[in-house]
């Protein structure tokens, strides 16, 4: 996850080497390349991320862990479903 993300923060930014750690705003990244990022998350990984999640997670790493939550709570959440579905 954590390669896919670093991939897409080199192509937005046009970008050599991008490390975890490295801050998406600090790579000339600006608000409209920011919302780029989260509709390439979207595609990518079927997670919705705010822009306020890109602003205060705006590392490869803080996203990363992000995604895992979303996809957590997603996985739960159809869990959930299917044992309502079952109940009716």
């Amino acid at each position: 996850m954590e390669r896919q993300l670093t991939e897409i923060f080199e192509e937005l930014l046009d970008a050599g080497r991008v490390g975890v750690n490295d801050t998406f705003f600090e790579l000339t990244g600006f608000p409209l390349l920011a919302t780029q990022l989260a509709s390439r998350i979207y595609e990518t990984f079927q997670v919705e991320l705010t822009l306020r999640d890109v602003f205060e997670s705006p590392t490869v790493e803080g996203l990363a862990q992000l995604i895992v939550q979303a996809q957590g709570e997603l996985a739960g959440a159809e869990d959930l479903q299917a044992l309502l579905a079952e109940i009716e």
